[in-house]
């Protein structure tokens, strides 16, 4: 058996059998509200530098892989993305991923401020679906990741529907404990504009109507 390896994948003929078994991956494990169209990730993956794709390869077989935005003007990315399939799961191979994936946007952004994720609520009924997401926050929290305080994140749907109330969760570089107000303001701004092509204002005042400045950091 092969070592693991994580390596990231660039557009182009020789990875095109690794990006489809990525795509497919994507498609499967996150619910149609909440993911971009696939026309517009693989247009994104050609022509835009800033986005980065990440695979967990066992024998050249992706077995999980995160999809990392990086804004370099505002100092921060954003980890869109990422899964492990589920038989390979409690082998520390998603803890690995993010690690790695962390490292790519900590070395590709000079003197860059945090890494942000959008997190599902363990606040749903289904007791199952609500345990999933309950391991899932907690997943995080272990690799270092807070909250931001007083930000009720939505997450503009990819269908047309309501917007998801999400925790947007932090990964700072350096020891902070606060943000402006003003530049989470425009972290979340360029996520919508950016990553869903949402150019509406009323979720931003939505998010933020109960936000103090600065913004503070906490587990």
């Amino acid at each position: 058996m092969n070592l693991l390896v994580f390596k990231e994948i660039s557009y182009n003929n020789e990875n095109n059998k690794l990006l489809k078994q990525i795509l497919d991956i994507y498609s499967t494990y996150f619910p149609p509200q909440e993911t971009i169209p696939l026309e517009k990730i693989i247009s994104t993956i050609q022509k835009d530098d800033n986005y980065h794709v990440v695979a967990a390869l066992q024998d050249e077989t992706v077995i999980g892989f995160s999809l990392l935005y990086l804004f370099p003007s505002l100092k921060f990315g954003l980890l869109g993305y990422m899964a492990v399939l589920k038989k390979w799961e409690g082998q520390r191979i998603g803890t690995k991923l993010f690690n790695f994936t962390f490292k790519i946007f900590s070395s590709k952004i000079s003197d860059g401020t945090a890494l942000l994720m959008e997190i599902q609520k363990d606040n749903v009924q289904n007791i199952k679906e609500n345990e999933i997401r309950k391991r899932r926050i907690k997943f995080y929290k272990n690799l270092g990741c807070k909250f931001l305080h007083g930000i009720n994140y939505l997450f503009p749907s990819q269908i047309g529907g309501q917007p998801e109330e999400m925790h947007l969760m932090i990964k700072p570089i350096k020891n902070i404990n606060s943000l402006s107000r003003y530049n989470v303001i425009k972290f979340v701004n360029a996520i919508y504009s950016k990553i869903y092509d949402y150019k509406a204002d009323n979720l931003i005042d939505k998010v933020f109507y109960n936000s103090q400045d600065p913004v503070y950091i906490h587990g």
